[in-house]
């Protein structure tokens, strides 16, 4: 009897060390985010590359904070509303698929180093001002966006006068940028595999494809201050563009440049 009671001490003794708010939240693969929920809620409860369901629209309010869950989720499904956010600073990685998502015209938004991905199923309505695989004058270990979808004036693979300690990726193909005017010297819409005037301590990787538009594309960062430790890589595989340059605008910013076309439609191309 004593050891019954005694084990039985125990096992409420461990137990008691447990929150209680711990014991009750078990992660599932899917989660359904309605009109009125919370999308940090839904992502802090569905699991590590599972998935959130819009059901009809979801609307982020103008005070929206996208905290960090460490996790890496899928969002699709009906709508998700940003457009009350001229800011939107991504606190997760995120695929977009198979949704309508809409942004504020002139909005910027931020993957903080979080792996972003835009697919070509989705509607984008709104035109981005800028979006930036990293961060906003913080310190990112890495940046990886790919944009198949959508209209984006500027898109940087670097970040907004911070640092990238690793390597910034790009990917921008699909139709993104199909509202652009290819045609035009004017630089509307621009691509940089670096970013604005901010330090990157590995190498640039840029890649544009299919049906994909710019004025201009840049291997490398823009303005002063950017600074690139490694090689700007820039692959041309498709696309209609203006001009691409394998390095930077504005600054010395890079020791080596390699660019690469085997595909797309281009008026001008230079290495440096």
């Amino acid at each position: 009897m004593k050891k019954i009671l005694s084990l039985t001490l125990a096992v409420v003794m461990v137990l008691g060390l447990i929150p209680l708010a711990d014991v009750g939240a078990f992660a599932t693969d899917t989660v359904t985010l309605s009109s009125g929920g919370d999308l940090n809620a839904a992502i802090n409860n569905v699991e590590d590359g599972g998935t959130v369901t819009i059901s009809g629209t979801y609307t982020l309010p103008s005070g929206f904070s996208w905290a960090s869950h460490g996790k890496s989720v899928t969002i699709t499904g009906g709508t998700l509303d940003a457009s009350a956010l001229s800011t939107l600073t991504i606190g997760d990685s995120v695929t977009f698929d198979d949704l309508t998502v809409k942004f504020k015209d002139s909005s910027t938004v931020y993957a903080n180093g979080n792996a972003l991905k835009i697919n070509s199923n989705v509607t984008v309505n709104g035109t981005v001002s800028a979006i930036y695989g990293g961060g906003n004058g913080n310190t990112v270990a890495s940046t990886d966006i790919t944009l198949l979808s959508g209209n984006y004036k500027a898109i940087y693979g670097g970040s907004n006068k911070g640092t990238v300690t690793g390597d910034t990726n790009v990917y921008v193909g699909g139709t993104a940028n199909s509202a652009c005017d290819a045609a035009s010297h004017s630089a509307t819409y621009t691509v940089y595999g670096g970013g604005n005037g901010d330090k990157i301590g590995g190498d640039t990787h840029l890649t544009v494809a299919d049906s994909m538009k710019a004025n201009y594309i840049y291997g490398g960062s823009v303005n002063s201050g950017a600074t690139i430790g490694g090689t700007a890589y820039l692959s041309a595989e498709g696309g209609t563009v203006m001009s691409i340059y394998g390095a930077g605008k504005n600054v010395d910013c890079v020791k080596n440049t390699v660019a690469t076309v085997t595909g797309g439609t281009f008026e001008q191309v230079f290495g440096g």
